[in-house]
């Protein structure tokens, strides 16, 4: 026990020393939140058969969830968000001699992880988090360790045994030529992606705990989404009925029955926008599709905004993940109107029947959204908490070490005075100027740790923030 408690404090030390040295991932969610968002998504589906494949196979859907950041350390080239990843897996599905075989349900499981993965990133990235970084004092990075710290006190128990189908994630990447372009190749590919899956997985159990030393201070900064995060559109909640609805289209596809070409937006049908203002990221209107979509394809004509008298607000569609012209694909396309809303008013988005798809997927028959532009919603933010976990960990590391050399001091003038012809003895001025530079490091060390403990650790974090990320 004793064993396990020195090995778990060296753990937290070597966690707290990496924070030291390198920054958060920018953007997007983390393992530990895809997998809350995927575990919630399971109660949302419709479907029983997938339900229970989904409950029947958690290993696999989580391990699928988290592919897309143990993958990124081998992810396909010129594929860094996975779109044409994505594609390929669901083409492989398809083979009747891959659904003949004993681990198909695994496979789908994982395959809906991998995608619902994705589509949660682009959800966040394109709604909350543009919202955030105009309310909160926020700074991207910080994001994932915001959503982490919604439950700081609690430990990570996952109760998972990571799933990974080497074969047949080599046979996918074959088939799109990855591993021609790429330094990686089915010889090393397993070693290279375990190495990875081990250290996040090592990160993921102790990130709680990190989480909770600096969760005050994330919490000062997004007040605002320490608060709505569950609730927000994009958030939490949000997000696990997107991937339940794409998780059911997905199903029929795999089942050759016919799909709906968009599954869910925000707002809902029926629902409200969260603010009129068509410069906030939560004045657009966002649907996510099944399918990838081009972002060529979204013409002036594709969609139209009109209020209850049928006055047509004018706006633009554009995919909402698009950063280079190599990426112009996306399974979500937001509408930005070209002027606010009026509050109390009732607006229907219609999507015209046209071919979207990446693939020439074609909507059929228009796609409406009918929802109402709310009052302009006031944005409070909390007072903020006082951050001191920091402090009290950082005061607790410098405070022993000060003792202990403290107590170096000490044993030099216990052994002068006790052995008056000893080494030290002959040596006093030597031996006292050692004690006496002891003496000064030990009261350095116990300084630092209480200008930590009185600041709350907070150029620690800053430091942790701020500092170059040579990952």
């Amino acid at each position: 026990m004793k064993r396990q408690a020195v090995q778990r404090f060296l753990s937290i030390l070597a966690l707290f020393c990496f924070f030291l040295g390198s920054s958060p991932p920018a953007g997007a969610w983390d393992e530990v939140t895809h997998s809350e968002i995927t575990d919630m998504a399971v109660d949302f589906v419709q479907t029983p058969e997938l339900a229970a494949l989904l409950r029947a196979h958690r290993s696999e859907l989580l391990s699928g969830s988290w592919f897309p950041d143990w993958g990124q350390y081998g992810h396909p080239f010129d594929d860094g968000n996975h779109r044409s990843h994505l594609d390929r897996f669901r083409a492989y599905l398809h083979r009747p001699e891959i659904q003949a075989r004993a681990n198909y349900s695994a496979l789908v499981a994982y395959y809906l992880g991998t995608y619902g993965h994705c589509a949660e990133d682009f959800y966040v990235d394109t709604t909350l988090e543009p919202f955030l970084e105009t309310i909160d004092l926020h700074i991207a990075r910080d994001t994932e360790y915001g959503m982490l710290n919604i439950k700081e006190f609690q430990y990570l128990n996952l109760h998972v045994v990571p799933y990974l189908p080497i074969d047949d994630l080599i046979a996918i990447y074959q088939s799109g030529g990855y591993f021609a372009k790429y330094h990686r190749n089915p010889a090393n590919f397993e070693h290279e992606i375990r190495a990875i899956m081990k250290r996040q997985y090592i990160l993921m159990r102790e990130l709680k705990l990190l989480s909770f030393m600096s969760s005050q201070y994330t919490r000062s900064l997004m007040p605002w989404a320490s608060q709505h995060m569950m609730t927000a559109p994009g958030g939490l909640e949000d997000e696990a009925r997107a991937t339940a609805a794409l998780w059911e289209a997905l199903w029929s596809d795999l089942h050759d029955r016919p799909a709906p070409f968009f599954v869910y937006s925000t707002p809902s049908n029926g629902g409200s926008i969260f603010t009129p203002d068509h410069s906030s990221s939560y004045g657009r209107i966002t649907l996510l599709s099944s399918h990838r979509m081009d972002n060529g394809r979204f013409g002036s004509n594709s969609m139209t905004l009109a209020d209850a008298d049928g006055t047509i607000i004018s706006g633009h569609a554009q995919l909402g993940y698009v950063h280079s012209p190599e990426e112009a694909s996306d399974l979500l396309v937001q509408f930005t109107p070209d002027t606010s809303l009026t509050p109390t008013h009732a607006y229907t988005l219609t999507v015209n029947p046209g071919i979207y798809g990446l693939a020439g997927e074609r909507l059929n028959t228009p796609y409406q959204i009918h929802f109402m532009a709310p009052e302009a919603p006031t944005i409070g933010s909390p007072h903020p908490e006082r951050g001191w976990a920091m402090g009290v960990f950082a005061f607790c590391f410098f405070a022993p070490l000060a003792l202990i050399v403290a107590g170096g001091s000490g044993l030099i003038r216990l052994q002068i005075d006790c052995s008056p012809h000893g080494l030290l003895a002959r040596k006093r001025g030597l031996a006292t100027g050692i004690q006496r530079s002891l003496e000064l490091v030990g009261i350095l060390l116990l300084g630092i740790g209480l200008y930590f403990l009185l600041t709350n650790g907070l150029p620690i974090i800053n430091y942790g923030r701020f500092a170059p990320h040579n990952g």
